[in-house]
């Protein structure tokens, strides 16, 4: 194999003049004889092509090797780089090297600034939740902690995702369509909820009151369901809200059935405010509630949380005791709801034997 292109092309394009030559000649000296003349000339032709065939499969041949060489030598390359590389890393001495614990800090160090931004983003969204009117952005800002053009870039990012959205006409802000999606499947795919809510609506029935189930979520009471009175003409609605331990019903009876260093983390964790002239706002006084509590297996609440509302918990525990939620009754008049606690503590109990 000749070692360069232009070789091969003028070796073949020698051998293809040649061919064509003969053809010349041939049919010259052939001429007077028709028959002569076109065995030559096949003869003739026949040899071109094969000149032209071996031109091809040699310039493929050669264009072939060059493009092997290349990338052999290319991989030589890589590989003596990589070798030196190795070299390098095994003549650093050790403590100049990084170690796994300062290369998971830098990993970390990559990722937090992200985390951050989301965690602040979630905090605007609830912060627009909590706050007892559609908020300004500096409003947002300064619940929240955060600069105001932080707060600006989070919100717009919100809005675009439809988690937010613009009152009308004014700078204020509200809680977008997006967030129902998810609070439907939530509520769909929680199993306590969709095993508890035949038999509120039973109890609700049997007692002609409201009935919530409630279960315990970041230091309150969430509530996920229920079902209202049946005299009245409306559809339980209260999906989804908050309220206090301290003060309420739910709360104090999943109090009580939690381990007692829990409970009083839980009740360090948020100052007792006095939400009516009955709320019980010292632990001491607090403590003894629970014990009462404990003893008769369902709690009380007594104008506590509003003033003109009382009720009638019961815990609905596991199998190892621990309360993973809890069903109340509400009514005007505690005297009227005592009686029938027994009904609220045995719709506590055949939930949990669903679960």
């Amino acid at each position: 194999m000749r070692g360069d292109l232009g070789q091969v092309f003028a070796v073949d394009e020698f051998h293809v003049r040649g061919r064509l030559q003969c053809l010349e000649h041939g049919r010259a000296r052939d001429l007077g004889s028709k028959n002569n003349s076109h065995r030559s000339f096949h003869k003739a032709w026949t040899g071109i092509q094969k000149s032209i065939d071996s031109f091809i499969k040699r310039a493929v041949f050669f264009h072939v090797k060059q493009c092997v060489h290349i990338l052999n030598t290319s991989s030589k390359i890589n590989s003596n780089e990589t070798a030196v590389s190795m070299n390098t890393l095994r003549k650093t001495p050790a403590k100049k090297r990084a170690s796994p614990a300062a290369r998971s800090l830098h990993a970390e160090a990559l990722i937090e600034p992200e985390v951050k931004t989301l965690g602040k983003a979630l905090q605007v969204l609830e912060a627009v939740a909590q706050m007892p009117h559609p908020p300004t952005i500096s409003e947002l800002a300064l619940n929240v902690g955060i600069s105001r053009p932080t707060a600006h870039r989070l919100v717009q990012t919100l809005a675009a995702m439809g988690f937010l959205q613009q009152v009308p006409n004014e700078t204020r802000w509200s809680i977008g369509f997006s967030v129902l999606p998810l609070a439907a499947e939530v509520l769909d795919r929680n199993r306590l909820r969709v095993g508890a809510l035949p038999h509120l609506q039973a109890l609700a029935l049997k007692m002609n009151a409201r009935v919530n189930l409630g279960i315990l979520h970041r230091e309150q009471v969430l509530l996920l369901g229920g079902a209202e009175k049946p005299t009245l003409p409306t559809i339980y609605s209260r999906f989804g809200r908050a309220i206090p331990l301290h003060s309420s019903g739910l709360g104090k009876v999943i109090l009580a059935h939690l381990p007692p260093e829990r409970a009083e983390q839980l009740l360090k964790a948020n100052p007792m405010t006095a939400r009516t002239p009955q709320t019980i706002t010292t632990l001491a006084a607090m403590r003894q509630e629970l014990k009462a509590i404990r003893e008769r297996g369902y709690a009380t609440e007594n104008a506590e949380n509003t003033p003109t509302s009382s009720c009638v918990a019961a815990a609905i525990l596991d199998g190892n005791g621990f309360p993973i939620g809890a069903v109340s009754v509400s009514g005007r008049s505690l005297e009227l709801l005592v009686p029938q606690a027994h009904d609220v503590t045995g719709a506590a109990e055949l939930i949990a034997h669903l679960l």
